[in-house]
């Protein structure tokens, strides 16, 4: 008894929200079977014995409980506050999925508990707020014979516009940025996750209002309504994801009542359950003109459905081509072809079927537009511009000429380049997709004034494509502009490595890797300080995590591509081997770039990256080191001096076999000291594979100084003194071959004498090995984020190789 009521007085007395919830799961773990108190926090917290989790949270069922007990419930004075807190601060919060039969208990246990489901759905309506249970708190608001519904409509219609005001204000310069890789990527998936958060508590709750008066009346009073677009929406979204079969007569009324970004909605409820009855509808929507590309797209799967002879929807198509115009019908084909049936089959096979389509239609076009059509397929199944376009007859040419200034933009992106190839003017046009801002457009455009080649385009291409608002457009001009090599474009290549964009900044680095500028210079190296970072791994769980500073390894990786640099990007390189930087892989590519300079002081930076520790918590990782091995190696083929401190012995002798191969083959490039030292202490035959390692390399840098007497000794010996392999004997292949099927790349550092021998003699050895410089990483599970799957994710690969 004591103890009951100590439950029970800190369920009825606690302040806070999160305490009562806390309380009451308490009060019905601890509390008495006899406490009638907690009998009904077992009733709302535990549900019916076989209540079934998923995920994170579970699904509440409601508990059978008989008459006389519900009404000895009622009765108690303690039931209405309880059940009163229950319905304003766990229904919104608690990660418990409740069902509407939870208002049916509530009401059954404590009538008056209209004004608490109002307070809760309040609690819910707010944008960005609680998101719980909304369904089953909308219909506790709108429980009786006379709910207010409207009432609710116009809270959660207060929601959206909120959320409106939200995304105006504050969210569109965001979503930029993040679309636009100006901030980094973690931050960006994030922001990308904010415009579901801020509509869905009004939008699920405008749907359970429609489910809840649909049942009752049908959905024919949402034309009249004030908020008629919002309910729209919402009803569409009811209809789309209800199991059953809806009516025809709510489709098209739905259909006939939305207008503008609503009809989109409209129509994926279609496609979840067309059929037959709505093939007028679809037929008259296809001969529209000035559709959005998504309700497009959505038209052609739903022909497809309904279509007899099943996923075909040219036959339905063909039908309305008379009635609409040329770029009408050019929308048609490129639909087509860009929109997958569920019979497509995957890769090629799908984009097979989705050409055939598409050609099909083009046979029904009168000309010059089938013409037309069949340029257009054949562009956007990737053949080459110039070719497909050259047999355009004249008509045909004449028309495109008008049709690029009108056709929806989409459309127009693949056609003027067929206009540009066959010398059509496309600088309006050009300038009309730049305008609209859409970045495959834009690069579509850029296209365009490449192939006319022009004054003209080239100044489209200086005054509004290098500063158009998406970063690819400002990157495909970058390397046109570069390409075109113009001397007075340079200084406005050289701005382009302080773009806002991360992504352009790492196209500049990368171009200047091929180009090497000496101006450049300066900039590259206060790229190395650049830390946009490209990874979506916030390191949560105990598994190793890095950053990804892309573009400050692409910077040091071009300046190490430059034959010579001054004094002062050596020392910025050297210091940044010394940095300890969120990414480890920009130290890795300073080490590498200063690989072939000559400065006195790049064998001490080299040789002390070889003693740097592990990546943090796993010392077996050890990429700085590996890099620096590398670094070494390639310092003794490019015949610089080259120094070994004892340690970088010991770890050629000891070290992890990562390291120890690309020092093994620098001592025996360099030969002399080095060498002698480290071929006696490789000498027991448990170094036997470091010792082959020595010995190959070393026949390699210096094929006449006849080291060991073994027979394929000689024969190595032979092919690095200029004899090509098909010159020697089949004995000689024999014993080279025999002696060779002894290395095992999986082994020690063998994988590297295949390596030396494949690459540097041209041996055909049948061990396959993997890349000998990838560094040894950990494995990582790769972070799933909502932005990988849009047009606005990293471009780069997924896994992190270090490079």
């Amino acid at each position: 008894d004591r103890l009951d009521s100590h439950l029970q007085s800190n369920a009825l007395e606690a302040d806070r929200c999160f305490d009562f919830q806390r309380a009451l799961a308490d009060l019905a773990r601890f509390g008495s079977k006899e406490h009638l108190p907690s009998q009904v926090a077992r009733a709302f917290i535990d549900g019916t014995p076989d209540t079934e989790e998923v995920g994170f949270g579970n699904w509440w069922q409601c508990p059978p409980l008989p008459e006389a007990e519900i009404a000895v419930l009622r009765k108690d004075a303690r039931t209405a506050p309880l059940i009163e807190r229950f319905v304003r601060e766990v229904l919104p919060f608690s990660g418990t999925s409740y069902d509407r039969s939870v208002v049916d208990l509530v009401l059954q246990l404590a009538p008056s508990m209209g004004s608490s489901f109002w307070d809760a759905l309040d609690t819910v309506a707010g944008p960005g707020g609680p998101n719980e249970n909304i369904e089953a708190i909308v219909a506790g608001a709108c429980a009786g014979d006379s709910p207010d519904f409207d009432r609710a409509i116009a809270r959660f219609a207060q929601s959206e516009a909120e959320a409106n005001v939200w995304f105006e204000k504050k969210y569109t310069e965001e979503v930029r940025q993040a679309e636009e890789h100006e901030v980094d990527a973690m931050f960006a998936d994030h922001v990308l996750e904010l415009p579901e958060e801020r509509y869905y508590n009004g939008r699920t709750g405008m749907k359970a209002i429609v489910r809840l008066r649909g049942e009752r009346e049908g959905i024919g009073w949402i034309v009249g309504h004030r908020h008629r677009q919002l309910l729209t929406v919402a009803g569409a979204d009811w209809i789309g994801e209800s199991s059953h079969t809806p009516r025809t007569d709510e489709l098209r009324l739905l259909l006939e009542t939305a207008d503008g970004w609503t009809r989109r909605s409209v129509w994926q409820a279609i496609n979840r359950h067309c059929n037959a009855d709505v093939s007028d509808l679809v037929r008259s929507e296809l001969a529209r003109e000035g559709l959005d590309s998504g309700v497009r797209s959505t038209l052609i799967e739903i022909a497809g459905k309904i279509d007899g002879d099943a996923g075909d929807p040219v036959s339905l198509i063909v039908e309305v081509v008379p009635e609409v115009s040329t770029e009408r019908q050019l929308e048609l084909v490129f639909d087509l072809i860009r929109t997958a049936l569920d019979d497509d089959g995957r890769g090629e096979a799908g984009a097979v079927a989705r050409r055939l389509r598409a050609e099909r239609l083009c046979e029904t076009l009168p000309p010059p537009g089938d013409e037309l059509g069949r340029v257009l397929v054949k562009l956007l199944s990737g053949e080459a511009i110039v070719p497909a376009s050259r047999d355009l007859s004249g008509p045909a040419v004449s028309k495109l000429a008008s049709l690029v200034l009108d056709v929806s933009h989409d459309v127009a992106g693949p056609l003027i380049c067929a206009a540009a190839a066959v010398g059509v003017d496309v600088i309006v046009a050009t300038k009309r997709l730049l305008k609209h801002g859409d970045a495959d457009e834009g690069a579509a455009a850029v296209n365009a004034l490449l192939i006319d080649g022009g004054e003209a385009a080239q100044d489209v291409l200086r005054d509004e494509a290098l500063g158009h608002e998406r970063y690819r457009v400002r990157r495909a001009a970058l390397n046109a502009l570069l390409g075109a090599g113009d001397a007075t474009d340079r200084d406005r290549i050289l701005a382009m490595a302080r773009d806002r964009s991360a992504d352009v900044r790492l196209a500049w680095a990368q171009l200047m890797q091929q180009h090497k500028w000496p101006e450049a210079v300066c900039e590259l190296v206060r790229l190395m300080g650049d830390q946009r970072d490209f990874s979506s791994d916030p390191g949560y769980s105990d598994r190793l995590s890095w950053s990804e500073f892309r573009v400050a390894r692409a910077a040091a990786h071009a300046l190490g591509a430059y034959d010579d640099l001054p004094q002062s990007a050596v020392t910025a390189l050297i210091e940044a081997t010394e940095e300890k930087s969120q990414d480890p892989f920009v130290a890795c590519a300073a080490i590498s770039a200063i690989a072939s300079k000559d400065d006195g002081r790049i064998c001490d930076a080299i040789n002390a990256a070889l003693d740097s520790s592990g990546m943090n918590r796993a010392p077996e990782y050890r990429p700085l080191a590996q890099a620096a091995a590398w670094s070494l190696f390639d310092r003794a083929v490019a015949d610089r001096a080259v120094r070994f401190s004892l340690n970088a012995i010991r770890m050629a002798v000891e070290g992890d076999p990562v390291v120890a191969g690309p020092l093994l083959m620098a001592a025996g490039v360099i030969g002399g000291d080095t060498r002698d030292i480290l071929t006696d202490r490789v000498g027991g035959p448990e170094l036997n594979s470091r010792a082959k390692l020595l010995e190959v390399s070393g026949l390699i840098a210096d094929p006449n100084r006849g080291v060991a007497p073994e027979r394929y000794n000689a024969i190595l010996e032979k092919i690095a003194g200029g004899t090509a392999w098909d010159e020697l004997s089949e004995e000689e292949h024999a014993e080279v071959q025999a002696w060779s099927s002894g290395l095992d790349p999986s082994h020690d550092v063998d994988r590297f004498t295949v390596w030396a021998l494949k690459s540097a003699l041209n041996i055909p050895l049948a061990q396959e090995i993997d890349e000998p410089r990838a560094y040894k990483l950990p494995q990582r599970i790769g972070v799933l984020t909502m932005r990988s799957l849009t047009p606005a994710r990293e471009e780069g690969p997924i896994e992190d190789d270090g490079f």
